[in-house]
């Protein structure tokens, strides 16, 4: 699961701070609702993606409103998002759904204490309105609030989040036996080992999803026949290891800039597999760190404040030229919006060095809208 160590991060947090009592609901969306939306591709800084305390059309003020188009553009908000304070009972505060769905042009509400995430939904008065409840203590939960709450999606995709959950309890399962004995369990009797015989009953009863189940333990049942266990058996068992070994783990799923530099860099044996530049991803032609470096070098030029070429601080490893590339180890041309063309090297930076050669690009840009702690990465082990 791709946000698992973010999940695992965030609810430690909610572990400690249940019995403290200044933990109040601003506090609440600081600590806990606001990093749920930054892994969803918010910037929760820019007040055209979410904005606080706007008054709706009978003058409530919701905590937040979600917006894929920004309201200077003719959006309007697609999510109502009201949050109390971490602990609070939610039952008590269901009855201002109707009320917010309609007063807002919002098809969705979302009542949370960071800890427990309700979803309602206005053309679904069944039920009043509720579609589906995550709780963070639930493996997969922050991947499946990601499908609910994605800014790139054109909406929640309800099939996303709960087939995410099931594989998520699925996979647990699975992990509780070695792999050695799953394969042995199969081979005498073709019968899955207990703890996964369980949970595949438990969440067939639960959901409606039966189809997707099945899929699931057809693929499963392939790896046991072939005796080679699928590749998220390593990479969930894995990543917490690798992670606390090079001082990332802590951070979860994503980490910033400005930690990596905290942390001495230690990004020897990681490759980037993501990148988020204020609260926004941005696609990697190269899942590299010149891969990234190159891509900040586009974004800073195309806000206007990237330090003009030739630009080379990093020494004979990587430099940046707008009319020459004589200097350069086998040229890379990248799109400008500012100079006539930009050159750099293809090649050249270890890990260690690309990141911080990354830290001085963005200290020498003196771009406000980037700063080290908006650019965000995914670390992935190159032994995966």
């Amino acid at each position: 699961m791709r946000f698992e160590p973010k999940r695992r991060e965030l609810y430690t947090k909610i572990e400690r701070w249940r019995s403290w009592s200044a933990l109040n609901e601003e506090a609440t969306i600081q600590g806990l609702v606001l990093p749920v939306l930054e892994t969803s591709g918010y910037n929760t800084r820019n007040p055209e993606e979410v904005l606080p305390q706007a008054r709706d059309t009978q003058g409530n003020k919701p905590d937040l409103m979600l917006y894929k188009t920004s309201p200077l553009e003719q959006g309007v908000e697609w999510c109502v998002i009201e949050a109390k304070a971490l602990g609070k009972p939610l039952n008590n505060f269901v009855s201002q759904v109707g009320q917010y769905l309609i007063a807002s042009n919002a098809q969705w509400y979302v009542l949370t204490d960071g800890y427990e995430w309700r979803f309602f939904d206005k053309n679904h008065p069944q039920n009043n309105f509720h579609r589906i409840t995550i709780t963070l203590d639930t493996p997969g939960a922050l991947d499946a609030l990601s499908c609910l709450l994605d800014k790139a999606r054109p909406a929640p995709d309800l099939d996303c989040a709960f087939q995410t959950l099931i594989e998520a309890r699925l996979r647990e399962a699975a992990r509780q036996v070695e792999w050695e004995k799953h394969c042995t369990a199969w081979e005498l009797t073709e019968q899955l080992v207990t703890p996964l015989s369980k949970a595949v009953a438990e969440m067939s009863k639960q959901s409606d999803h039966e189809q997707f189940i099945g899929q699931w333990i057809d693929r499963f049942k392939e790896h046991l026949q072939s005796q080679n266990p699928p590749v998220w058996w390593a990479e969930d068992k894995e990543t917490d290891a690798l992670l606390t070994a090079t001082g990332v783990d802590e951070k979860g799923s994503r980490i910033s800039l400005q930690q990596l530099a905290d942390d001495g860099f230690q990004v020897k044996f990681f490759y980037p597999a993501a990148l988020w530049i204020g609260g926004r991803p941005i696609t990697l032609n190269i899942k590299s760190w010149l891969g990234v470096l190159r891509a900040v070098i586009v974004e800073l030029d195309s806000r206007g404040c990237l330090p003009p070429p030739p630009y080379h601080p990093f020494g004979n490893n990587y430099k940046l030229y707008s009319d020459t590339t004589t200097s350069l180890h086998k040229p890379v041309e990248l799109p400008s919006r500012h100079f006539t063309k930009l050159y750099a090297n293809s090649q050249g930076l270890d890990a260690p060095r690309a990141a911080r050669a990354l830290l001085q690009l963005v200290k020498d840009a003196q771009c406000p809208q980037i700063t080290p702690s908006d650019i965000q990465l995914e670390l992935h082990h190159w032994g995966k």
